[in-house]
């Protein structure tokens, strides 16, 4: 709503003297919904590594990526703990070193950290050698195998997957 405002004030006639500013803030809420959408992708994929660091079994199968899953827990963990401290949105747009408020996770780093988290060789593996296993899960798409995946400890709550990848069966007993 608040762009929908900004973009009818930038071709006002009577915004001459404030279009510097209201250009600005277009600009920074570009750049914040940018930043914004990639983060709640990040956060999905984030769950998704947090419940592989927990299962022993899958530990051992990704031990080559340990130190890349390590890493990347790390730091979005620190993140969380900045956001904890800092709950205002602008706050993850880029500032000036010296300026107050600047940390180093802001504007584009903030960015191409979340993508790293995104874009992962780990996950992009895994899911890849857990369809050669089990070549069924090639019809799924990425993000509902890695939801299955994540919460794969409790048979119950993969049935609605299973009915995806086996159309004939309505129901399972345990």
């Amino acid at each position: 709503d608040n762009l929908v405002t900004l973009k009818l004030m930038q071709v006002s006639p009577y915004v001459a003297d404030l279009k510097p500013t209201v250009d600005a803030w277009i600009a920074s809420l570009h750049t914040l919904e940018d930043i914004l959408d990639i983060w709640a992708d990040a956060q999905k994929k984030w769950l998704y590594l947090s419940n592989v660091f927990s299962e022993p079994k899958i530990h051992q199968q990704l031990s080559q990526y340990l130190d890349k899953l390590s890493l990347i827990d790390s730091r979005y963990k620190e993140l969380m703990q900045i956001v904890l401290k800092d709950t205002k949105v602008l706050s993850v747009l880029s500032m000036k070193r010296g300026e107050k408020g600047w940390r180093e996770l802001q504007g584009e780093p903030l960015r191409n950290l979340l993508l790293e988290l995104i874009q992962s060789e780990v996950l992009r593996d895994y899911i890849h050698q857990t369809r050669l296993a089990f070549p069924r899960l090639f019809f799924m798409s990425d993000d509902a195998l890695l939801s299955m995946l994540a919460w794969s400890r409790n048979p119950k709550d993969l049935v609605p997957f299973v009915r995806k990848s086996f159309p004939a069966i309505r129901s399972l007993k345990f």
